[in-house]
């Protein structure tokens, strides 16, 4: 099954450890390259000091993960993952979209993706 994360998605994996739990189902994480820019841009702007940690941790962790890396169809990230969702769908692969973001989820369900959100800071609840 392929998990395709979102940038929220990514943060809260590294700052609650859930990584590994994610990957223990077998899953292969995609990281398309919006998200990757947007993890880069939030590591770098002015603001929490928090999040751009937590970006910055993100990207690192992920770079020394094993992830796909994919090419967006769209300069928007939700956008691109809705994308690439439903391609991956149409080719009948199993893929499944990791987001915290209520409105995407509920966008993803229109289409008949299935999601993936963290809860209680200490567990993954699929959908």
């Amino acid at each position: 099954m392929k998990v395709v994360i979102d940038t929220n998605f990514a943060i809260y994996l590294v700052k609650f450890r859930l990584m590994d739990e994610l990957r223990t189902g077998g899953a292969e994480i995609i990281l398309l390259d919006s998200v990757e820019k947007e993890l880069e841009k939030i590591s770098q702007r002015k603001g929490k000091i928090e999040d751009r940690e937590s970006a910055s941790l993100a990207l690192e962790l992920l770079k020394r993960t094993k992830v796909v890396r994919e090419k967006a169809s769209a300069a928007n990230v939700d956008r691109s993952i809705v994308q690439f969702a439903k391609k991956e769908k149409e080719l009948r692969n199993q893929v499944i979209v990791g987001t915290m973001d209520k409105a995407l989820s509920e966008r993803l369900k229109k289409e008949g993706i299935k999601s993936v959100i963290i809860r209680r800071e200490k567990s993954l609840q699929w959908d």
